[in-house]
């Protein structure tokens, strides 16, 4: 079981549908997403299908299930409104679908079904303090990796090679800081480089960055293209192992 918005307590509980309740064992949770997995002992529980959040397409029709104010089991419906959001939350490693499905209060940590009732996303954010038509789901092929790695692990392991950046007016991002003895200053990037591309992708934010390098397996060798001085240099980088987040 996945879930979002774990209770920070010592005791957890999971209550079914039919009112079933069952204390709940933590499997382990990622910080970044907000995202936990947890455990229950009983049978034949049914089960929802993940779908392939990837093959997703703007217009697409969905529907949020979720526990608004209390209402239990509330369904509301809407389109998939855009895809690939970046930035929303202010947390580099999300990257969200959009959708006009009211999500209220108690929605978030919900999934958000296509027509076929294939889970494609879990509800977890909307713009400003009250539903304005504009909400946010993690996607679906996200979650699962994060809960398949979580089940595997009990943690989720991301690339990091150890960058401050901020937006560039001239394109890329500027490296602000590199710290110390990180893969990045072992490559010889510095500060006032102006990243433009990690291996074949061109870099346009320092989310897409970021996001780009916790995706990337531990250890793997990658190209980043800077601008130097005026001068395009390609600087080989080995991706470092992020500090776990509690």
């Amino acid at each position: 079981m996945c879930i979002r918005d774990r209770a920070q307590s010592e005791a957890i509980e999971v209550r079914l549908a039919d009112d079933r309740r069952f204390p709940a064992r933590l499997v382990g949770a990622d910080a970044a997403t907000d995202l936990a997995v947890l455990q229950i002992a009983a049978d034949d529980l049914p089960a929802a299908d993940w779908g392939d959040s990837d093959g997703i397409e703007v217009g697409e029709m969905v529907w949020a299930i979720g526990n608004p104010y209390g209402l239990d089991r509330t369904l509301t419906y809407g389109i998939v409104s855009g895809i690939g959001r970046r930035g929303v939350t202010g947390n580099p490693y999300e990257e969200f679908l959009q959708t006009d499905a009211s999500i209220n209060p108690g929605n978030s940590g919900g999934p958000l079904v296509d027509v076929h009732g294939r889970v494609m996303g879990i509800t977890t954010a909307i713009v400003g303090r009250s539903f304005r038509g504009i909400g946010f789901a993690i996607p679906s092929n996200t979650a699962r990796e994060i809960c398949e790695a979580i089940k595997e692990d009990g943690y989720v392991e991301r690339g990091h090679v150890g960058l401050r950046l901020r937006e560039h007016a001239g394109g890329g991002v500027l490296v602000v800081a590199v710290a110390e003895q990180s893969p990045a200053a072992l490559a010889g990037l510095q500060a006032g480089d102006v990243i433009e591309a990690l291996g074949d992708e061109a870099i346009d934010s320092p989310a897409t960055l970021v996001l780009m390098l916790t995706r990337l397996p531990i250890g793997k060798e990658v190209t980043v293209t800077i601008r130097r001085d005026g001068m395009l240099l390609e600087l080989p980088v080995r991706i470092g192992r992020r500090p776990r987040e509690r």
